[in-house]
């Protein structure tokens, strides 16, 4: 006999079989029989399962006071269990936990007038919707602090024991924000749509008003200026420069609490970009060009963390910076440093010592006289460019010497081939097709010049060769 789960499950089934105008019609009675507010019930149970469906088809969905009420902290929302990284952010699957909490804590006429004035509102009541909002978040955060406060001094709080961690971890958040719901809504009216390219002056005089805001609720509530920020920039790493901007403007100084959040927030996202360019160059061991490029936003987020943050950033974060230096550098030593030497020599023939003269002198022409490897000359090309996009950083990254050594031993070999090249192209013997391609080598000597040590340097010596030629 099957049970009530065996039912339901057959229901999901049937529910994602059906046409998408089918689904629609199902999906507007069930809004119609959800619970005004207090989110229960097997009709609950079943959105939930619909939820993948109803997200992948982009229903508008029926306006409802718990919509309502995350709509405070929507862009902090995350489908993602226990989320990780950067900032704090909200699994989704806490919302109804933390919901029916306050459902349970709050006066029951208090929300039923709240659902009564909602219910009067039209789809194109934007503002009194967003009044209405305003006046329920307040209301959210005068409820979940009576709840939490006893909490906070050990008290066993009935209904919060019920709450995953996870789930107790977000309603203390939500907790703070609804707080200061009111200057988050106004700070992300001026900073405009996401994501954020760049902090002008008018974003930080909104964010520098939204602090001193906050600091007047409390000022342990920054932390939520941070966490919107991080989701709110196209660069989230471009935090540093934000809070160094803060910091000069806002009349109340920002605590060590938010500051510590910001650089260690920081240090989470250059360390996630440090494991993506250590997979791409371990999936991509001939692209190594791209495992510099890779790198390259880790590095510029690295080195500014260092200067932003070294004078008043927690320990912790600045021991997590020298760790991730510290890995940047092996994984520039291991992929373009080592062997940079062969590969890029290797498609430039050197003249072969030889006791017989007359065979020093025939067996590089015929070398050269081969058509060049395509292949191999892109793979060389790659790692010149590797080396140069990295010599900016050598110095920071404690690989100067390395760099300059490197660089400064290909720059006399190239040099030394393409002379040997070029007094090769004057042999009388070789032919206009074999002339070409000895003198294509010669240019690839030159090109490589170019890429390892620079134009002017490779102008010089193309401008001599040709001269003595």
């Amino acid at each position: 006999m099957s049970g009530p789960d065996d039912e339901l499950t057959l229901i999901e089934k049937r529910l994602f079989k059906l046409a998408p105008a089918k689904f629609r019609k199902i999906v507007a009675v069930l809004e119609d029989r959800r619970a005004e507010f207090g989110a229960r019930g097997p009709v609950e149970t079943l959105m939930s399962k619909m939820r993948p469906r109803l997200v992948r088809m982009r229903l508008a969905r029926k306006l409802t006071l718990q919509r309502v009420f995350c709509r405070a902290f929507e862009e902090l929302l995350t489908d993602a269990a226990d989320p990780q990284g950067m900032g704090t952010r909200i699994s989704r699957q806490s919302i109804d936990p933390c919901w029916r909490l306050f459902v349970d804590k709050a006066d029951v006429r208090r929300l039923q007038k709240f659902a009564a004035n909602l219910r009067a509102c039209g789809e194109e009541d934007t503002r009194r919707i967003e009044r209405l909002g305003r006046q329920l978040w307040a209301y959210g955060a005068e409820v979940l602090e009576a709840a939490l406060r006893p909490a906070r001094r050990g008290d066993v709080v009935p209904g919060l024991g019920d709450l995953s961690e996870r789930a107790y971890r977000d309603l203390l958040f939500i907790g703070d924000y609804l707080q200061v719901a009111d200057v988050m809504q106004e700070l992300k009216r001026r900073l405009g749509p996401r994501p954020l390219k760049r902090a002008t002056d008018e974003h930080i005089d909104a964010i520098v008003t939204a602090l001193e805001a906050v600091n007047e609720v409390d000022r342990q509530h920054q932390h939520v200026i941070i966490d919107l920020l991080l989701v709110w920039l196209k660069q989230p790493s471009d935090i540093v420069a934000i809070v160094d901007r803060i910091a000069a403007a806002a009349r109340a100084e920002i605590d060590e609490a938010s500051l510590t959040l910001a650089s260690e927030s920081l240090v989470e996202d250059i360390e996630t970009k440090l494991r993506s360019a250590a997979e791409f160059a371990a999936q991509h061991a001939h692209d190594r060009a791209g495992t510099v490029r890779q790198l390259r936003g880790c590095v510029s987020d690295l080195l500014g963390a260092h200067g932003a943050f070294q004078n008043r950033s927690s320990v912790t974060a600045m021991r997590r910076l020298e760790h991730i230096r510290g890995k940047v550098a092996g994984l520039v030593e291991g992929h373009i440093l080592k062997d940079a030497d062969q590969r890029i020599l290797g498609v430039l023939p050197a003249a072969q010592a030889a006791a017989d003269q007359v065979l020093s002198n025939v067996m590089p022409v015929v070398m050269l006289t081969e058509p060049l490897d395509a292949a191999r000359v892109e793979a060389a090309e790659d790692q010149a460019i590797a080396l140069r996009l990295c010599v900016k950083y050598a110095e920071e990254l404690g690989l100067k010497a390395e760099f300059f050594d490197t660089i400064e031993a290909l720059g006399r070999t190239i040099e030394d081939r393409a002379r040997w090249a070029a007094r090769r192209i004057q042999i009388a013997a070789l032919d206009e097709a074999a002339r070409a391609a000895v003198a294509g080598h010669f240019y690839i000597a030159v090109r490589m010049l170019e890429l390892v040590c620079g134009s002017d340097r490779a102008d010089n010596l193309r401008r001599q060769l040709l001269v003595a030629a």
